[in-house]
């Protein structure tokens, strides 16, 4: 019945989207380069269902209320940023872009009911989010089976592992960083590991990809200590606790953004001195800011970092490139003060992806838009240049290993 009602619902939109659907005949990318062909695609000419569109509804489901909502507020500003960039350019394919947004609350309820809405309701041609892994489990069987292209920011490896043709990722993993933090870990010579996660897909999935490193590389680690924590814990001292009377080698530590300063804090104050080492939340400011001097002897992996300070924009050559670089100025001539979250990379690099895969189809019909996007590689982005080819959903894979110290934020080379 399920399978009866996603092919009813289908045909529903794709008669919808025929009669009052539309389209553009082309155009460039704004907000940074790019290579003249990035998909693979062959050469489509107009469809109606292009051509005759009066605009380009994208949808979204962002963290807008709940402990996540400050990661929302950032993510939902990275897209309007581009949504506003691509309309003053020109729009897409010569169409405006219209947007819709709904609040995920970070919970997969929410999300579906948030999604269900962009689908049913408003009959959107695309979809950025939601924002967390459990809720894209959640949604993602039902966003596939009505064919229905998504770009999410989750690094959760779980939801790309479904076999889901029309859900694509717009950042790295949480593998990969995964697989760099165990080279942190080698090159500190651990023996003895923790582990402390929050207890969702993302975190969970973390540790399973740690504790399967461990094995298959033949290290010579033992996790003495495992940890979690549920989403909506501010007191982190019982874990904590635990952690530092194991006193392991190293912690490694999967959380959210807005928990990582509470918990770097909470451990050190339970006597825990040793070596932290975390993934792509730790590089945010706040987190420093929060933690104070317990942010030392804390490294992270992420494929990009923040400026901390506006002179740091002009001022250090990690915001060189153009594109981050003008990025970056518009978001603070746009909202007075710096992006402390990479989810407002991840969310602008998503409009764009949209973007580009529908004028590389020509046409609004699912199927075109996804085999495009599909298609997509030499596609530079914020976060790196995009390949969608053969990857099940990803297109990047880059990540690079820092540490913190004294309130700073440094490269780490091994």
């Amino acid at each position: 019945m399920k399978k009866i009602m996603a092919l009813l619902l289908t045909i529903v939109l794709a008669l919808t989207m025929t009669a009052c659907g539309g389209g553009r005949t082309g155009g460039d990318s704004t907000g940074g380069s790019q290579s003249p062909k990035s998909s693979d695609a062959p050469a489509q000419e107009t469809d109606t269902s292009l051509a005759d569109a009066k605009e380009i509804v994208i949808g979204a489901a962002i963290t807008q209320t709940g402990g996540q909502s400050a990661v929302g507020v950032e993510s939902q500003r990275g897209f309007e940023i581009a949504v506003n960039e691509i309309n003053e350019a020109g729009g897409i394919a010569g169409k405006q872009i219209r947007t819709i947004i709904y609040d995920d609350q970070a919970t997969p309820e929410a999300s579906l009911k948030a999604v269900t809405r962009l689908v049913e309701q408003d009959q959107v041609h695309a979809i950025f989010g939601p924002m967390s892994s459990n809720s894209m489990m959640a949604v993602g069987e039902y966003l596939n089976d009505a064919e229905m292209v998504t770009v999410g920011p989750a690094v959760g490896v779980a939801w790309l592992r479904q076999g889901w043709d029309y859900i694509f990722r717009s950042t790295s993993n949480s593998y990969i960083q995964t697989v760099q933090a165990v080279e942190i870990l080698k090159s500190l010579d651990v023996k003895t590991l923790g582990i402390y996660n929050i207890n969702e897909e993302y975190g969970n999935n973390s540790k399973i990809d740690m504790q399967n490193l461990i094995e298959e590389q033949g290290l010579d680690i033992e996790i003495v200590v495992e940890e979690v924590y549920k989403d909506g814990d501010t007191d982190f001292t019982s874990q904590s606790v635990k952690l530092a009377q194991a006193n392991p080698d190293a912690v490694f530590v999967v959380a959210w953004a807005n928990d990582c300063g509470s918990i770097i804090k909470q451990l050190r104050q339970a006597g825990y001195s040793g070596p932290v080492v975390g993934d792509n939340s730790f590089p945010g400011l706040p987190i420093r800011e929060v933690a104070g001097d317990a942010a030392n002897n804390v490294y992270c992996t992420a494929a990009y970092i923040l400026p901390d300070t506006y002179e740091e924009i002009d001022a250090n050559p990690s915001f060189s490139e153009p594109m981050m670089n003008a990025f970056l100025h518009s978001y603070f001539d746009t909202y007075g003060e710096l992006p402390t979250n990479d989810n407002c990379y991840r969310s602008y690099d998503a409009v764009y992806i949209i973007k580009e895969a529908i004028e590389a189809a020509q046409s609004l019909e699912s199927a075109k838009v996804r085999d495009a996007l599909a298609s997509i590689h030499d596609f530079p982005r914020l976060v790196g240049v995009m390949d969608y080819r053969d990857n099940d959903g990803e297109g990047i894979f880059n990540s690079k290993m820092f540490y913190l110290e004294d309130g700073k934020i440094y490269e780490y080379t091994i």
